[in-house]
């Protein structure tokens, strides 16, 4: 009897300190993803200032089915979000691009969305700033953007 009650209690003590593991890799796993999200805002903004179009275009879903869309324009597909950058920002002509105010919201295990502002400065004109939403899918590359609405 006092066996069975023993190993009733150990029985108890491995469940409980599993279920304290898993809530802990579960919460880790909400944070892994955020800080992965964040990171990847970060190199995007470290791309755009330092005039690198391509490494900031890395982090969209080089697909046909991606969507942009800022003011009243809708671009359809990474070819045309590139070419879109391009001509409106010159090499060299990009001035420093800063994110701010960002929110991380995580919808599923590959899917998520990031809210935030963003502020750009030029040395020669008027400094351009304004919302953006994103919405993130994770793929076999990672976290990739497929969706982007910018408003100013």
């Amino acid at each position: 009897m006092q066996r069975t009650a023993t190993s009733i209690i150990v029985c108890l003590i491995i469940g409980i300190i599993a279920i304290i593991f898993l809530s802990g890799t579960l919460m880790t796993g909400t944070e892994q993803v955020e800080k992965e999200l964040r990171d990847i805002l970060k190199k995007q903004q470290d791309a755009w200032n330092q005039n690198n179009i391509k490494e900031f275009m890395r982090y969209y879903w080089n697909s046909p089915d991606l969507t942009f869309q800022a003011g009243n324009t809708r671009i359809l597909g990474w070819d045309a979000l590139l070419a879109r950058y391009q001509k409106n920002y010159p090499s060299g002509g990009m001035g420093q691009l800063e994110f701010k105010d960002i929110s991380v919201k995580i919808l599923s295990k590959d899917l998520a969305y990031v809210l935030g502002r963003y502020h750009l400065t030029y040395d020669n004109k008027p400094p351009a700033q304004g919302l953006f939403t994103i919405l993130l899918k994770k793929s076999p590359e990672g976290w990739l953007i497929f969706h982007d609405h910018s408003s100013s």
